[in-house]
This record gives structure tokens, sequence and C-alpha cells, in this order.
């Protein structure tokens, strides 16, 4: 029993374990290609830096808006070099 619920059993291998392993199997970021992933780890990470140097959630990942207020009015915080080097690599990749 799985969750109070009776699983069919298939050569040892429940019917809910098989779903499982082909929803992992299909999921979108198995067919991103590495530099995606790369890609979407900076922004990731940019976003999570911005969120802690109280910037407005929607400027988060606009990269020209931070380009251009990150070194106005951020520059004192702990986490500006990082989110100015993240902002400025997204940039490189954009183009």
């Amino acid at each position: 029993m799985l969750n109070g619920k009776k699983q069919k059993v298939e050569c040892g291998v429940s019917i809910i374990e098989k779903e499982n392993k082909m929803r992992k199997e299909n999921q979108l970021k198995n067919f991103l290609t590495p530099e995606t992933k790369n890609i979407l780890a900076k922004y990731d990470r940019l976003y999570f830096l911005t969120e802690l140097m109280n910037v407005p959630e929607k400027k988060r990942t606009d990269l020209i808006w931070l380009s251009q207020n990150l070194p106005t009015y951020y520059s004192k915080h702990t986490h500006f070099e990082e989110a100015l080097n993240l902002v400025n690599k997204l940039m490189i990749i954009k183009k």
C-alpha cells in the first residue's frame, strides 16, 4: 500500500514507480542543453540575489534596468558585485 491506496505490481515493480520514472524522464529539464541549464541557473541566482537586495520584484531579471540601477542605488550591498557580474554575463549571452 502507498498513501492508503492499493497498487498493482507488475514483475516486482509497481505501476506508480513506473509512472514516476516516466515523469522524471519526460521533464523539460532533461531536454535542455547544458548551456541553457547554465543560463537558467544564472538567472535563478540573479533573482535570488536581487531579492536579498530588495530590488522591486518586476525588475529582478530586467538586465537593462539592473545594469543602470544596481551601481546607482545598490552599490553598498554585500551582494552587489556578484549581482552586477551576473548581469554583465547575461547581457553578453543575450547578444
